[in-house]
């Protein structure tokens, strides 16, 4: 969920004509006046609004169904390639591989995609490497322009450009053999790669069942019947296969106009297995242009739906439809539901149609039942044992949107041939007229072929089955990433739309235009006595929670492996309000309140989970919390009061927390990350003049969770590590950051006349903790590992650090009265590291830190009165920068060798006896041709240091009152006395003896444990002199030639000292 920035973004129409459009033909792009707000991968849906078509571009498919098509299917849906913030192209990704998983197979010679690709059969597409290697067919590397076949809604074929695929039809009666095809003049020869299509089926939905023809439109009539607009081609007696192909959930929404009545908001509801959400205080008379923002908003927030997953379109005044895509389609998608609050008025009226249950309750899919044909466009079924009795069939209404089908048993697909799969012919050597399938490029695993399909229908199957040949014959998958972009090739006419352009994938949106939540107000007035105000409230809670895994018993484990991984949650919250107010007359009061409240959330929870990363994992949320809010009132009365009041509340969570019983390993960096940032500005201005005049100006900002002035439970910014967690990385990285707190309030009133008051007060209320905590039974073990928790710390390009400015200006030329201002900044926050006990911290470099940073804290307060009374000016609050570690967990410091991330020993020798792969042992070549290593010893090993710091008051920066000291504590933790490597690694490919002279994996020196803080005397831990266990030594000779051979030990003992580890030779 995000809210939104300061950017102005297209409403996704643009110039589709040729003079001063905006298509270009060359680069195959579309570009808009102002930001499109989407990244590759997203969709839209193309809908050329009456125009011309765009050469190049189609609308949707022809629908499978006679009725019941949705609105969503007349627009065609479109991935997303972005050139630009303002130029798009149209097309999908291709990656050669995800994870271990081939996605270009060149077997079946199909591209494949981890999602829906959104490509339709005739697409031409332009292939281009976006890094790494091409893939390539026969003639090389692809390149130009291709034309799609899709197979399914996440696989394709490719052509050369222009062409289709050529077609040869057979049926059962062509079988001979048992396996051979005959089929004179196929063509064919041996290798050619051909895919298999079963016959055509009669397509129908439920909205088909229970009708009658009236002219071109399909009635209700509880008939028993399934009823076409056209012939369905079927005799009485056939027997047919019924299947139901579920397609992508459609829900209608329709908003009836609340009038009368005391109702005000109204709420939308959106529940599913997975939990509900509510989006309240949508206001009433219903804007139109509101609800589809907060419809995508709520499903954004649902666990398991997301962005991607959905596409909201409004096809009416008050009419919208929700389109569930991807995994989601056929699963128990969220159903909604629509209420308003308030009496009496119009019931807002909720259309949905959901995806659960069978289509048709009497039939069974798969089943073989008899056709009745009761006329050339309509039918009745009956079961095999009752073939005169037609069934009574009940039709589930909810479910229009899955494609049905009836299909002669003798038009089933052949079995043994699997419908859009790729097979290999082999042509008889003998017969040139016949020829067998293989499943395989290599000649392998032929296709068994069976003709009877069932006993009730003893006859060749003798529908139509078609082998098409001709699309590209993929040599290799490539790697990397390629894109396949849309090739544009010709203007259309008019202006056109891109759906979901400056959507709420820009930012969940406001109906100013520039999708920050914004609220604004003015009102003034005159005359003898005139009371007038203006008041407003802008509100952004977007949640975005990433859930891998479960919590349940139940709950199946999740595995992810990659060679990067990167999971992520970023909340983005920005809001503005402004409230301006005037008046004059003989007694004027003025009042403008504006308020801003953020709830921002981000997290990530992995539960039963284990991820592997080849390279890096990284684990991050992140929340992005600000808003600028403003209020200003002035009169000129004989009596003015002004009144003028600017309120920000800021709540937010970021959290990572990997759950009970997870594994987390990287071969590289392993990054755990949850960051918040906090920008916000209020200001309040009350001007008030006239014979008696009373000013008041307040600028309240409250960041976290406050009670009047007392701070209750902190915003949080949290890396939790669960119990009996595994962290393994070779640099690991467990971050709490707050990098920057930006708050400025400024208070200003001004008032003039005979008798007056002015009281201005501007402050800033800071409740925040950052933590990393390591709960019991948590284990992480790296080379390198850094906890640290910090607000205003490790800044990176652009990033502010924290700055604190409280202003409050109250300046009165009266003749009496009084003036009073207040400017005050309550900063309560603590940065802070805890390892619980039983918690354990494997590491050659241990760096925990616990650090603030303040650049500016800073209260200015002014109180003037120039006449006959006082003034006072005050500067309240308190610096609380609080910092501490708590570590009651044990620590073993590992043995490394040398610099770098790698300390470990490792050497590997390829077959040319070269050192390779960052190898860091010594060997030499002797005259005996073998591989000897260098003697491996503890001795000249860094034993490894544990570092535990939290930074001096002295050194925070800005200085203020109740800067509290840094502390260590915990007495909890055991810390190894002794150290050991942590792994020998040697690999040789070398044909020629590998000569180990000795390992030792103890090392002599002692650990080096450092503390600094100002107050560390809490800080305990015993000290185990004994060797630390888990050492690893693993030797492999990968050769031919050679053996390994272990000489003696540095003084004469064992080649190989491990006491307490693993040794694999």
């Amino acid at each position: 969920g995000d809210g939104g920035q300061s950017v102005t973004f297209s409403d996704g129409t643009f110039d589709a004509g040729s003079s001063g459009g905006a298509i270009n033909l060359t680069d195959n792009t579309i570009t808009f006046a102002d930001n499109h707000g989407l990244q590759s991968g997203d969709t839209i849906r193309y809908d050329r609004k009456g125009g011309q078509l765009i050469g190049g571009l189609t609308e949707a498919p022809a629908s499978p169904f006679d009725v019941g098509s949705s609105s969503l299917l007349s627009t065609r849906r479109y991935g997303v390639l972005k050139q630009s913030d303002t130029v798009l192209s149209l097309g999908a990704i291709v990656r050669s591989e995800s994870g271990d998983e081939t996605l270009v197979d060149r077997q079946r010679d199909e591209i494949r995609f981890a999602a829906q690709h959104f490509l339709e059969s005739g697409d031409q597409v332009i292939y281009q490497n976006d890094g790494g290697s091409p893939i390539a067919d026969s003639g090389g590397a692809l390149s130009g322009t291709y034309t799609v076949e899709k197979i399914d809604g996440t696989t394709i074929k490719l052509l050369p450009a222009g062409s289709a695929l050529a077609s040869k039809d057979f049926s059962g009666a062509n079988i001979n053999d048992g396996n051979f095809i005959s089929l004179s003049g196929h063509g064919f020869v041996d290798g050619t790669h051909v895919m298999y299509k079963t016959p055509d089926a009669v397509g129908f939905t439920v909205a088909n069942v229970d009708v009658k023809l009236n002219g071109s439109s399909l009635d209700p009539e509880d008939n028993q019947k399934v009823v076409f607009k056209t012939p369905h081609n079927l005799n009485g007696g056939d027997h047919v296969i019924y299947t139901a192909e579920r397609r992508n959930e459609i829900q209608r929404i329709d908003f009836a106009p609340i009038v009368g009545g005391s109702a005000t908001t109204f709420d939308i509801e959106i529940s599913f297995t997975g939990g509900s959400q509510i989006v309240r205080d949508i206001p009433l008379p219903i804007d139109p242009e509101l609800i589809l923002p907060e419809i995508e908003d709520a499903l954004d927030q649902f666990p398991g739906v997301g962005t991607g997953n959905y596409a909201v379109t409004k096809v009416g005044a008050y009419s919208f439809e929700v389109e569930f895509l991807g995994s989601l389609a056929g699963s128990d998608v969220p159903k909604m539901n629509v209420s308003h609050n308030g009496s009496a008025g119009t019931v807002v009226v909720t259309e949905v149609r959901n995806g659960t249950g069978d289509p048709i309750e009497e039939l069974v899919v798969g089943q073989e039942y008899v056709v009745i044909k009761t006329g050339p466009t309509e039918l009745q079924l009956a079961a095999i044992a009752t073939p005169t009795q037609p069934i009574n069939l009940t039709a589930n209404t909810n479910l229009s949107d899955i494609a049905l089908n009836l299909r002669k048993v003798g038009n089933v697909g052949i079995p043994g041939l699997v419908d859009g799969q790729t097979y290999y012919v082999d042509v008889d050597a003998t017969d040139p007229s016949r020829f067998q399938l293989f499943e395989s490029w290599d000649g392998q695993n032929f296709a068994d072929l069976v003709v009877l399909p069932t006993a009730a229908a003893a006859a060749p199957l003798t529908g139509i089955s078609r082998l098409k040949s001709g699309f590209v014959d993929i040599t290799s998958g490539g790697s990397g990433k390629h894109t396949l972009t849309i090739d544009l090739t010709g203007f259309g006419s008019g202006t056109q739309k891109l759906e979901g352009v400056g959507g709420l994938r820009a930012f969940a949106g406001a109906p100013s235009g520039d999708w920050i939540p914004t609220a604004s107000a003015t009102g003034s007035g005159g005359g003898g006595i005139r009371v007038s105000g203006a008041t407003t409230r802008a509100q952004s809670e977007p949640t975005v929670m990433v859930n891998v895994g479960g919590t349940l018993a139940t709950d199946p484990r999740v595995l992810i492996s990659a060679h990067d991984v990167n999971i992520n949650a970023n909340a983005v919250a920005h809001v503005s309000a402004s409230s301006a107010n005037g008046g004059g007359g003989l007694v004027a009061v003025g009042r403008a309140d504006s308020q801003i409240v953020v709830n921002a959330v981000g997290e990530v929870h992995l539960d039963n989970t284990d991820v592997f990363a080849a390279n890096s994992l990284t684990v991050q949320s992140d929340t992005v919390s600000g808003g600028k809010v403003l209020s200003d009132t002035d009169g000129g009365g004989l009596v003015d009061i002004a009144d003028a009041g600017a309120r920000a509340t800021i709540r937010y969570s970021s959290l990572v927390d990997i759950g009970t019983g997870s594994t987390l390993v990287s071969d590289g960096t392993l990054t755990l990350d949850s960051a918040s940032t906090i920008d916000v500005d209020a200001s309040a201005l009350a001007d008030s003049r006239g014979l008696g005049a009373s000013g008041r100006a307040n600028a309240p900002i409250f960041i976290g969770n406050w009670n009047g002035s007392t701070a209750t439970s902190p915003a949080t910014t949290r890396t939790q590590i669960g119990q009996d967690v595994s962290i393994r990385g070779n640099n690991v990285q467990l971050n709490a950051a707050m990098p920057t707190i930006q708050s400025l309030s400024k208070a200003t009133v001004t008032a003039g006349g005979l008798g007056a008051v002015t009281d201005a007060n501007a402050t800033s209320n800071i409740n925040s903790l950052v933590e990393v905590k390591l709960m019991p039974g948590a284990s992480v073990l790296g080379q390198t590992v850094v906890i640290d928790s910090g607000i205003g710390t490790n800044l990176a390009q652009g990033q502010k650090g924290v700055d604190l400015v409280s202003v409050a200006d109250a300046d009165c030329s009266c003749g009496f009265g009084r003036s009073d201002a207040e400017a005050g900044i309550d900063y309560q926050t603590e940065t802070l590291v805890t390892a619980d006990d039983g918690a354990r911290v494997s590491a050659n470099d241990l760096d925990v830190s616990s650090r603030q940073a303040v650049a500016t804290y800073s209260r200015s307060s002014r109180a003037r009165f120039a006449g006959l009374g006082g003034e006072s000016a005050e500067d309240t609050g308190n610096l609380a920068a609080d910092r501490g570690i708590v570590w009651n967990a044990d620590v073993a410091l590992l043995a490394g060798l040398g610099t770098g991330d790698t300390r470990s020993p490792y050497l590997e020798v390829d077959a040319g006896g070269n050192a390779v792969g960052g190898s860091n042992i010594p060997f030499s070549l002797n005259a005996n041709d073998q591989i000897v290593v260098d003697p491996i010893g503890g001795q000249n090993a860094d034993p490894g240091t544990a570092d535990f710091f939290v930074n001096y008051k002295t050194s925070i920066g800005a200085t203020g009152p109740m800067v509290p000291d840094g502390t260590i504590t915990g007495s909890g933790g055991v810390f190894a006395g002794k150290s050991a490597l942590n792994k020998v690694e040697i690999l040789s490919y070398y044909p020629g003896d590998l000569v180990i002279q000795s390992i030792d994996v103890v090392v002599d020196a002692k650990p080096v444990v450092k503390v600094n803080s100002e107050n560390s005397a809490g800080f305990q831990f015993l000290v185990d002199n004994s060797v630390p266990p888990g050492s690893v030594v693993d030797i492999k000779h990968d050769a031919d030639v050679g053996d390994i051979l272990l000489l003696g030990g540095m003084t004469g003992e064992n080649a190989i000292n491990n006491p307490l580890g693993s040794t694999k030779i």
